[in-house]
């Protein structure tokens, strides 16, 4: 009984594979690889430069094509945007 479970588990794994593609699946052209960076530190946790000058290097300096702020907590009670008057980076 084992063996012929393992068959017909076998013959069902064959069909699926046999099956044409869904007409429902997108096609879709060549893909681009996009260069980034997800996690940095600024002043505003433990490192030692500003969330501005790291945007800038990410952009200009790296030529990336995307960056994510993923700051954690850290020193400051404020809330670390780039606008705020006193900030210190």
């Amino acid at each position: 009984m084992n063996r012929f479970r393992v068959a017909v588990a076998i013959l069902g794994l064959v069909a699926l594979a046999l099956l044409p593609s869904s007409p429902f699946a997108q096609k879709t052209g060549q893909g681009r690889y996009l260069a980034g960076d997800f996690h940095n530190h600024t002043t505003f946790s433990d490192g030692s430069t500003g969330a501005d000058e790291l945007i800038r290097r990410a952009v200009v300096g790296y030529g990336l094509d995307w960056f994510a702020q993923s700051g954690h907590g850290g020193k400051w009670s404020r809330d670390g945007r780039i606008d705020d008057p006193q900030y210190d980076g």
